[in-house]
This record gives structure tokens, C-alpha cells and sequence, in this order.
């Protein structure tokens, strides 16, 4: 044995020593196995492992929503990728730091290929499709490319003798012309059917599969003017394949990393490219059994993105008869019935939902849903059929899905009451439901209200769906946007609710006051009580449990309320005595004062009538107007709401028509003069804007007799206290843009001017026709004026944000300007604008020392990559004034508003770690109109308390 390891040994060195040179880089046999068995157990397999973690995490985290299309990846549909960026970052991690260390190792490539899925999973699609990229362009194992070729060259040339050498040339040569000779073959099998399909009628369906793809070094690009052709009608599916084997050999990542490069090109919606490669994946007769039911599943995808569905449907039909997993099968097979509903082939997509049914899918969800869509669309007695599945005790998890659909049948037949009454079913606390499905029957219920005007119960419920939505859910926008419409409507409505009945008590007599104020006592005494039954369930129940399960020590309790048999037999004694009374003892009643009478009925046991002092009655209808001032107080009051709503009704809703109603109601009320004038007002805009120049005409002689030579007149057209008149300074803002972007320059200069005057009590909105005037006059008059223009409105609008932009511009121009804007101001924290909600925010950054700066700038770089990589954000270095004089920071700008800035705020003190590094940093929030105070004067203590009072934040 011995003689024979010696042998071997002397054979490996009269090789090495038969080489033509020998580098000192390159590694010998023992470092290769080194090399390979590092990088694949030590780094790539750690990676694989931390890679499948975050996929199993994003689809089991996933929600379906199976009212519209499902993805065929949950994962990549998952919006809370941020959840899994930190297995992610370890993987992309480990893979990097493998590939610095063994670039010798036969698993580079997929080193490679695990760092583009690392950042396609975290939709970083630019860093990915990079990746894939270096992997196809370096390492196709049939054709590297030219540096690849010569590097492999000179290493293979200093250890190879010169007969290997010359037979690995020849041999590589041979394999290179069989290439060659197949892929002309292709070419003209794939000419010879285009001119087939010329001759044959075009299907009427335009879009069209990639039936040819060019040589691989030919690009890939989207044409606007040209469509893949075609497949032909035996399939994509090659009749015969021939891949390559690699049977105790590395297989090469090559062919992966096309299909992921495609799928990149796929989720940035280069649609073309990637159907293009993956039809070429399945068609080639090379590609390997797994890869070409990969691409087959990824091109589906590409279809169903893009919208072509029947394209879609084609290749799902080919995929189900492939040898793919069941779950896929199930998936592709779902997908097809849901995009045949929506085709309207009703037939055909019941056969698909038959065929999930048929593969017997280990999630009964699916399986429910199949039977739920075959029967929504068999038709017929749909609520019967909804009856029977809320029958089937196989259903009792998804009673919410069948409720909601149900509420779907009755508003299609527009039977709104009981379609409300069924969404309402789903929010019963008994029935367990999926969030996707209890949000959409809170904005199904909204919308139903809002279309009958019912704006009250419309925003109620737009905002029990926003606290179930996620921001990213495609309701919630909508949601969102009607809530916000609704808001002032549903606030004067209430107002209006509220005040007409207080005055509508006051009117009550002294006996139907007491007995208001008694039934109000007894409600309110009646929550208190199931409140406190509700909290003395929940007691006994743990008792209970204590009862059944034992304590740790495995003693019964011996108290006689944890007794089962005892508690029942007690309750049963004390209803046969006392019927339903509440448990509450006799002191709890002779303490609230007044007397305590009962009253037995045979039916329902014994109730308890409360007295009520007067003393009681005024505290509780406190808020019910007694004199006549007071009822007049409440009465302006509704009159103001009623103004309110009717301006709400045209600028939120633009309903004319509910505005018009609410406004001729409120002149019929006779209301105040200044009420009274601003309603007519509106009612002539509403007229002029809804074209009617009679009725504008009217309500013009109807203000010019009874307010033209007042006081009123005046105060409607020339000030901001108008009600009215907001919307028309909106308006004029909105058209001097709009002149600015077409060009009327002078127009401009004409609004902007009359502005001054018109509405000098919209500091915010004058600030805006500043800036129009002064870009206006830049324009048109040259450089001076520009510059008297924007010094003008630095003057008079110091912290506003246009007042900031004009800064910046004269600072550019070269243009001294005042730039103190604190002198004289006391040390309060008055001085800071409290006008921060929709103000543009910066994030100021107090550093410890100069020799932070480059540092931290890097880390937080890397932070709004990975964070906020599509917020545009920008760093920059600024100096402060401190108690020490002037020290270094870093400025992160810029954020639209003060919500947008909280949000980075808030992912700061989640990863601390990975903004600042083991740096000691201070982050503090700043509107832009409060930047100048810290750069200009030491106010950072100031600016720290008043940064407790408005943000929340305690430094």
C-alpha cells in the first residue's frame, strides 16, 4: 500500500514538472479542492440556507387576495420584504466575501448568481440584474467571453504540458463548430416556419410569444415597433432535448442566471427582452429539465404582468402538463380559472377551478375558493348556495369570505341594505377572517354609503378600513383620499346634528327633561354594568381553566367558583328567585341617590327603575341653551356649520347641486348678514361654475341690493375672511401657475399684482404669487428686477419655503442679501414656526467631531440605499452655531412634508445601528422654516424643547 501512495505521489511531481511555466498565483491540485470545498460548504451553503429562510418567511407571510389575480410568486408580491433585509444583507454578505476569497473555486459563478437573488428578493432590481449580468457575460461555459478566454488561457498554459494543451485546443475547437453548426440549423428550421406562418391566416390576437432570439451576443432590447414572432403550433416544448451532463462534475450557473436576468428584465417591465430569453430557455433543446420549467413558469408571469392573457393561458395549459411540482400546478391552475372569469369564459374557467379541485391541494383555502368561484359562476340561486356552504362545517374559517360574498351578490342586484347587512357579517368578533377580506367590506360599506349620501357612515367606515389596510394596499390610496374629502362635511353635519338637538331640548318640558336625563343615567349605568360582566367572564373563565388543567403543582383548587357544577347549580337557584337581574349589590343603588324601585314581570324576571336628582339633570343636560342668548349663540352656530358644508360639498366633493340645496336651507333660516351675503356669493360662483349665467345673473342683483353699498361687499371681494374666497385664492393660484408653465408672463405679473390686495390675508398663498412674480419678472425684464423681486421676498416671507428658494437664488446670482433672520428674537421657542405639517423637512445631524463627517456620511448613504433608495435624498455638510461657535454637521434633505421626514426618523431608532455605525450621533427633525435658527444662532437647547412639544421627541 505504501508503494503505491509513493508512486502517486511521484506521478503528480513529474507532471508539474513537465509544465512549460509554472506561476506563482496559480493554485495547485490540493488548493483547488481547498478552494471548491470551502466556497461551497463554509459560504454558498450557509447562503442557500439564509436564502430559503427569507422566501419560506415572504410567502408564509403573504396574504391572498383572491378577488383579483394571484401571483404566481407570493414572494415577490409580499409588500414587507423589509422584514426579511436582514437575512438578506447576511447572504449577500457571506457570497461576497466568498467570491474575495476563493475566485478559484468552481462555485464563483454561483456565488454570483446567490448575490443577484439576495438583492432581487430585497427589489433592488438594478444591483440584481447587475449581477446577473457579470454572471452570463463571464461565465458561459461554452463561450466565455474574450478576457475570460485569455485569463483562462494563461493559467491553463503554465500548468499544462504541451500535448494536453494543444488536445484541450482541438478539443474546444470541435465543440465550438458543432455549436456553430446547430445554431445555423436552428436558424433556418425558424426561417423556414416564419414563411410557413406568412402563408397561413393570422390569428387575430396580436400579441405574440419570441419564437426566434438572436446569437447571445446579440442585445436584447424592447422595440416599440417590433413583436416577437409566434410560436410555432407544435409548442415551446422541444419534441426531443439534449442537455448537457454533468454527472460527478460542478454545473455551471450559466443558464440560471439567464432565467434570472430575464425575470429582473420582467419585474422592470422590459416585458420583450424577458419573453424573448425564457421562450429561447424552454425552446432550446440544451437547456436543462429543471431550468426550462422554471422559464416556462417565469415566462406565464412575464404574460400575466404584461396583460396578455391569452398568451397566458397558452403556455399555463402547457405548463400543467409538464413534470412540475403540485403546488405550482395548483397556483397556475387557480390563476387560469381567475383570468378566464375575467375574459368572460365562464365555462372554461370553471374547468380550470374543477381541475384545482382535482389536484386535491394540500390548503383547503384554495380548495374553498375554487368551489366559491364555481359557484359564483354556475349562477343561479346564489344565496341559497351561499346558505349551504355556511352549512358545511368544512367552511366555519371562511364564513367571512362567504358573507362578503354574498354582500357582492346583493349589491350587484342592487339591493344595498341587505348587502351592507351581509359586509357587516364579517366583522363579527365570532367569525375569524383574513384582514384583506374585513377591509374590503369596510370600503364596500363606504362606498355604498357614499353613493347614497350618507357621508356620516361613508368615513366611518373609509377609516375602519385605513387601520386594516396596509399603505401599500391599492385601496388604501382611495380610501384614504375619500376620508379626507369627507372630513369637513362630516364635521359640520355632526355640528349641525348636535346643536339642532340641543335646541330642540330646550323646548322639552321639565317632566320630559327628567326623563331624558334619567334614560341617558340609565344607559350609561347599564355600559358600566356589562362592562364590569363582561370583565367578571373573563375572571371566571380563568378560573376555569386553573379548574381543568391544574396549577404547576398539579393541586386542584378546593374555592367553590372554580367548581363547574357548583357555579351552575348556584345560577339556575338565583334566576329562579331574581330572573335576569344584573349581579350587583343593593349598596351600589342606595349610594347613587334617589329612589330604587321593581318591578316583576312573569316574561323576563326582575327590572330596577332609578330615581334621579335635579342636581343630576343639570349636569347632564349641561350643554342644552336655557336663555334666549344662549339659544341664539346655538343658532349662529348651525348657521356657521351649514355654510361650512355647503362650501365643503362643491370644493371637496365638486356636488354643485348638494352645495346649492345646503345654501338656499340656510337662507331660508334667515341667518346673520355676513352668513347670509357669503351663501349668496357662493351660490353665484356655484352658478358660474356650472354655466348657468341666469342663475348667476339673479343671485349677482340679489347681492348687489341687499349688501352693494355695505361693508359686506367689500369684505366677500377683497379679504380672506370670506369663506368663499378661499377657494377662489386656490383657484387664482392654480391659473397664475398655469399661465407661468404656458408662457403668459405678463398675465402673471397682472394676477400676482392684483394679489397683493385681494387676499393680503393669505400669508401662504402670497408667498407662492411672490415667487411666480419674481420668476415672471426674471423672464421678462432681466437680471435686476429678478433679483429686487426675490429680495422683496425674502423680506416679507422670510421663513416660508419660498422665502428659503429665494435665498438660495440670490446667493447663486451672486446677490448680497440679509440672511440673519433672527435678530432681535427672544430666547422662546415662540420664535419656531409651528406651521410644520406640510412644510418641507430636513434631518439635521450633530456630529462629534470633524473626523466623523466622511464616515457617517458613508454609512448613511449606504442606510438610504437600502432603506429609501428611491426618495432621492441627498447629503450634505453645513455648519451650526453652538455654545463652542461654529461646529460641523450633516444635513439629509430633502423631505416633502413633516410625516415623510418622521418616517425616516422612526427607521433611524429601528436600525441605529446601520445609519450611524458606532458613531455617537444626534438626529433632530427640521422644517425648512426653522433651519435658519440653527445656523444662524446658538438655539439648539431652544430648538430641543420645542422639538418634545411638536415632534414628540425627547433629547
Amino acid at each position: 500500500m505504501n508503494r503505491l501512495i509513493y508512486t502517486f505521489l511521484l506521478l503528480i511531481l513529474f507532471a508539474s514538472a513537465c509544465t512549460v511555466r509554472k506561476s506563482q498565483d496559480d493554485p495547485s491540485f490540493l488548493q483547488k479542492i481547498y478552494h471548491n470545498t470551502t466556497a461551497k460548504y463554509n459560504g454558498y451553503f450557509n447562503a442557500d440556507l439564509l436564502m430559503q429562510e427569507s422566501l419560506a418567511a415572504l410567502e408564509q407571510e403573504y396574504t391572498e387576495d383572491y378577488d383579483t389575480l394571484i401571483p404566481v410568486y407570493p414572494y415577490m408580491a409580499n409588500p414587507n420584504v423589509e422584514n426579511q433585509f436582514n437575512t438578506l444583507d447576511k447572504v449577500i454578505e457571506k457570497v461576497t466575501t466568498v467570491s474575495a476569497l476563493h475566485r478559484q473555486s468552481h462555485w464563483l459563478d454561483d456565488n454570483y448568481l446567490m448575490l443577484g437573488k439576495a438583492q432581487f428578493l430585497k427589489k433592488n432590481y438594478r444591483e440584481a440584474g447587475a449581477a446577473f449580468q457579470y454572471l452570463v457575460n463571464n461565465f458561459d461555459p461554452v463561450s466565455p467571453n474574450d478576457q475570460v478566454r485569455k485569463e483562462e488561457k494563461e493559467r491553463s498554459r503554465g500548468r499544462e504540458s504541451r500535448s494536453s494543451y494543444k488536445q484541450r485546443q482541438k478539443e474546444q475547437e470541435k465543440r465550438r463548430k458543432e455549436i456553430n453548426k446547430r445554431r445555423k440549423q436552428e436558424r433556418k428550421k425558424a426561417k423556414k416556419r416564419r414563411g410557413q406562418k406568412k402563408r397561413r391566416e393570422r390569428p387575430e390576437e396580436k400579441e405574440t410569444v419570441p419564437s426566434e432570439v438572436s446569437a447571445p451576443d446579440a442585445p436584447l432590447l424592447a422595440s416599440a415597433s417590433e413583436e416577437p414572432q409566434p410560436p410555432s403550433s407544435g409548442g415551446l416544448i422541444p419534441e426531443s432535448s439534449n442537455p448537457d451532463h454533468y454527472f460527478l462534475k460542478h454545473k455551471p450557473a450559466y443558464q440560471e442566471g439567464l432565467l434570472w436576468e430575464a425575470r429582473t428584465w420582467t419585474a422592470q417591465e422590459n416585458y420583450f427582452s424577458a419573453e424573448a430569453r425564457l421562450s429561447m430557455l424552454v425552446k432550446d433543446p440544451n437547456t436543462s429539465e429543471e431550468i426550462r420549467k422554471q422559464a416556462l413558469v417565469a415566462l406565464i408571469d412575464s404574460y400575466v404582468k404584461s396583460k396578455k392573457y391569452r398568451r397566458s393561458l397558452e403556455t399555463i395549459d402547457e405548463a400543467l402538463t409538464q413534470n412540475i411540482d403540485q403546488e405550482t400546478k395548483i397556483r397556475l391552475a387557480f390563476l387560469a380559472g381567475q383570468i378566464s372569469a375575467q375574459l368572460k369564459n365562464n365555462q372554461q374557467a370553471i374547468q380550470y377551478f374543477e381541475q384545482v379541485i382535482k389536484y386535491h391541494p394540500n390548503d383547503y383555502e384554495k380548495y374553498f375558493y375554487a368551489e366559491l368561484y364555481i359557484t359564483r359562476l354556475q349562477g343561479g340561486d346564489l344565496i341559497g348556495k351561499f346558505q349551504d356552504l355556511l352549512r358545511n362545517p368544512n367552511n366555519q374559517m371562511y364564513k367571512g369570505q362567504i358573507y362578503y360574498a354574498m354582500g357582492e351578490t346583493y349589491r350587484e342586484n342592487y339591493d344595498f341594505q341587505r348587502a351592507i347587512d351581509a359586509y357587516k357579517k364579517v366583522d363579527d368578533p365570532e367569525i375569524n377572517v383574513n384582514p384583506v377580506i374585513k377591509a374590503k367590506s369596510f370600503v364596500a360599506i363606504a362606498d355604498i354609503n357614499f353613493n347614497n349620501e350618507d357621508y356620516s357612515d361613508a368615513k366611518k367606515y373609509y377609516d375602519r378600513a385605513l387601520s386594516v389596510l396596509s399603505p401599500d394596499d391599492h385601496r388604501y390610496k382611495r380610501a384614504n383620499e375619500r376620508s379626507e374629502q369627507l372630513t369637513a362635511i362630516v364635521e359640520a353635519e355632526n355640528t349641525i346634528y348636535v346643536q339642532d338637538s340641543l335646541l330642540r331640548i330646550a323646548d322639552y318640558t321639565p317632566e320630559q327633561k327628567r326623563e331624558l336625563a334619567l334614560n341617558i343615567k340609565k344607559q350609561r349605568q347599564q355600559d358600566q354594568a356589562d362592562a364590569a360582566n363582561e370583565a367578571s367572564r373573563n375572571s371566571i373563565a380563568g378560573g376555569q381553566m386553573v379548574s381543568k388543567f391544574g396549577s404547576a403543582g398539579s393541586v386542584q383548587s378546593s374555592f367553590f367558583a372554580y367548581d363547574e357544577k357548583s357555579v351552575s347549580q348556584g345560577e339556575k337557584s338565583f334566576k329562579r328567585i331574581w330572573g335576569d337581574r344584573k349581579l350587583t349589590d343593593n349598596w351600589r343603588y342606595s349610594s347613587i341617590g334617589g329612589a330604587v324601585t321593581s318591578d316583576d314581570s312573569p316574561g323576563g324576571g326582575r327590572t330596577i327603575s332609578l330615581g334621579i336628582s335635579q342636581t343630576e339633570i343639570d349636569e347632564i343636560l349641561q350643554d342644552v341653551p336655557d336663555s334666549p342668548e344662549d339659544k341664539e349663540r346655538v343658532r349662529q352656530t348651525i348657521d356657521k356649520a351649514m355654510l361650512q358644508l355647503g362650501f365643503a360639498y362643491r370644493s371637496d366633493l365638486d356636488n354643485l347641486e348638494k352645495s346649492n340645496e345646503t345654501l338656499h336651507q340656510l337662507i331660508n333660516r334667515q341667518p346673520d348678514k355676513e352668513i347670509h351675503a357669503e351663501a349668496l356669493y357662493l351660490l353665484f360662483v356655484n352658478a358660474k361654475e356650472a354655466g348657468n349665467n341666469t342663475k348667476a345673473a339673479d343671485y349677482k342683483r340679489q347681492f348687489d341690493s341687499q349688501f352693494g353699498s355695505t361693508e359686506f361687499n367689500k369684505k366677500i371681494l377683497t379679504s380672506t375672511t370670506s369663506l368663499g374666497m378661499d377657494g377662489v385664492a386656490e383657484s387664482a393660484l392654480d391659473q397664475v401657475r398655469k399661465d407661468y408653465e404656458n408662457g403668459n408672463y405678463e398675465k402673471v405679473l397682472q394676477l400676482s399684482d392684483q394679489s397683493k390686495t385681494m387676499f393680503e390675508n393669505r400669508k401662504d398663498l402670497l408667498a407662492q404669487f411672490a415667487m411666480l412674480e419674481a420668476l415672471a419678472t426674471g423672464r421678462t425684464k432681466g437680471r435686476e428686477p429678478y433679483i429686487d423681486k426675490l429680495k422683496y421676498l425674502v423680506a416679507n416671507y422670510p421663513n416660508s419655503p419660498e422665502g428659503e428658494e429665494a435665498r438660495a437664488y440670490l446667493q447663486i446670482l451672486g446677490a448680497t442679501v440679509n440672511t440673519n433672520i433672527t435678530s432681535g428674537r427672544t430666547g422662546s421657542t415662540e420664535e419656531f414656526s409651528d406651521k410644520i405639517e406640510n412644510t418641507p423637512h430636513y434631518l439635521l445631524v450633530l456630529v462629534p467631531g470633524n473626523d466623523a463627517i466622511n464616515p457617517l456620511k458613508a454609512t448613511i448613504s449606504d442606510f438610504n440605499k437600502e432603506f429609501f433608495q428611491n426618495s432621492n435624498l441627498s447629503i450634505s455638510t453645513v455648519q451650526i452655531s453652538t455654545d463652542n461657535g461654529r461646529e460641523p454637521a450633516l444635513l439629509v434633505r430633502r423631505f416633502n412634508n413633516k410625516q415623510e421626514g418622521m418616517d425616516y426618523y422612526n427607521v433611524i431608532q429601528k436600525e441605529k445601528s446601520k445609519f450611524n455605525g458606532d458613531l455617537s450621533v444626534t438626529v433632530l427633525p427640521l422644517a425648512i422654516t426653522n433651519y435658519r435658527f440653527l445656523i444662524t444662532e446658538n438655539k439648539l437647547p431652544e430648538y430641543k424643547v420645542f422639538l418634545k412639544n411638536h415632534y414628540g421627541i425627547d433629547l
